[in-house]
């Protein structure tokens, strides 16, 4: 071989070699772009919202967000675009993406334990890149939320900060972290919130990150930052019935009655699970109770148990509201609605009181209205008895 072929010879093997390389961690395989996937992928999970455009790349991430959202809220129409968009691009996949949405398949027709060998393999063929071991952090965590397995709160930590050491602006990573601490047996509190400002910085624009962290802080009770969460959703122009909902309740709790009346009126409320549309009309009624407004208080009472036969505070302000009214009936209507909610919650001290100054009512009522009159008569009776009587006697 000569000199200039066998040079030849090495460019074109070096040249093979980086292409090779290049196909499986650079920046593009054929017709497909790692790059723009990644950039695509991550604007998709700091948002949810749907990519548009009909390249590879985008598709490929269509079809993971339709299928990521349907495992939220599943929603047959997401899972069947889901499907028609893998099998249109399936073929033109990367091996390691195409596994990933394979295994996000199984997870939506199948349920989430058959798409563990799928990431797995993703993260073998892959084990640079963040969204393979992002997938990893996926299964841990919905397996620790439906056990709370300290197994799996490991394994979803690390895996979390195994993605942030690969792509440190992913805002749904530091939502899982912040969850997974949280925890009702293991919860680590002060970790949660040093995540929490780090995402705060790193990820500000991301409604992501703000709706999913006020539904933590929510569920923890901390409605200082449930609120200050809900604010900076409504500044990026993303706030959803059930964010707002939150949003009025805190308000409700901190003690700010008025917002959380402002807030409630701006949601629609039908939108809403029957348990929070409950509570919602309930925090209505005792605003407008508190304002002198009665009957809209009784109205909004009415409203709270229709939709909920279980909420006990509805109940029982609808029970007190109706003793402050001038109607005729209004201890038995109180004493009717007082008594279901003492049948749902017997521990209630308020309750138990007035429904006992309610029967001591009615035992006065009886007393005056009927025993006594009744003994009027008796008397009355005996007196002419005796006064009839009397005259017969004189005659002897």
């Amino acid at each position: 071989m000569s000199k200039s072929l066998h040079k030849r010879y090495i460019y074109f093997t070096m040249v093979s070699v980086i292409f090779f390389i290049s196909c499986i961690f650079g920046s593009s395989i054929g017709d497909f772009h790692f790059s723009t996937f990644e950039e695509v992928l991550q604007s998709f999970l700091n948002t949810w919202n749907l990519p548009e455009g009909s390249s590879n790349e985008t598709l490929a991430v269509q079809a993971y967000a339709l299928f990521f959202l349907y495992n939220r809220s599943p929603d047959p129409r997401l899972r069947e675009r889901a499907h028609e968009t893998l099998n249109q691009i399936s073929s033109l996949l990367p091996r390691a993406v195409y596994e990933v949405l394979v295994g996000m398949e199984k997870w939506a027709y199948d349920g989430y334990p058959l798409s563990k060998e799928h990431f797995k393999k993703a993260v073998e063929m892959a084990p640079s890149d963040w969204w393979t071991h992002f997938q990893m952090m996926l299964y841990h965590y919905e397996v620790w939320k439906r056990t709370e397995a300290t197994e799996y709160r490991k394994l979803a930590l690390e895996s979390a900060e195994k993605v942030l050491s690969l792509n440190p602006m992913l805002s749904y990573t530091y939502v899982v972290e912040m969850d997974v601490l949280s925890g009702i047996r293991y919860s680590d509190k002060e970790r949660l919130y040093q995540i929490y400002r780090i995402a705060a910085e790193r990820v500000p624009n991301s409604p992501v990150l703000w709706r999913e962290s006020l539904k933590i802080f929510y569920e923890m009770g901390d409605y200082e930052n449930a609120v200050d969460c809900a604010l900076r959703l409504a500044e990026s122009g993303e706030m959803d019935e059930e964010s707002r909902f939150m949003l009025a309740y805190s308000w409700w709790i901190l003690g700010e009655g008025e917002k959380a009346y402002n807030t409630l009126m701006e949601t629609d409320l039908n939108a809403l699970k029957a348990e929070w549309r409950s509570t919602a009309y309930d925090i209505l009624g005792s605003i407008e109770e508190d304002r002198g407004n009665l009957q809209k208080a009784i109205e909004f009472y009415s409203q709270a148990i229709r939709f909920d036969k279980n909420n006990v505070s509805a109940f029982k302000h609808l029970g007190l509201a109706y003793l402050k009214t001038n109607l005729e009936r209004k201890d038995a209507y109180a004493r009717y609605y007082l008594g279901i909610a003492q049948k749902l919650y017997p521990k209630d001290e308020t309750v138990n009181e007035v429904l006992s100054e309610l029967h001591k009512r009615i035992i006065l009522r009886v007393v005056l209205t009927i025993i006594l009159p009744i003994v009027a008569v008796i008397i009355g009776l005996l007196l002419l008895v005796e006064k009839f009587m009397r005259p017969r006697e004189r005659l002897r």
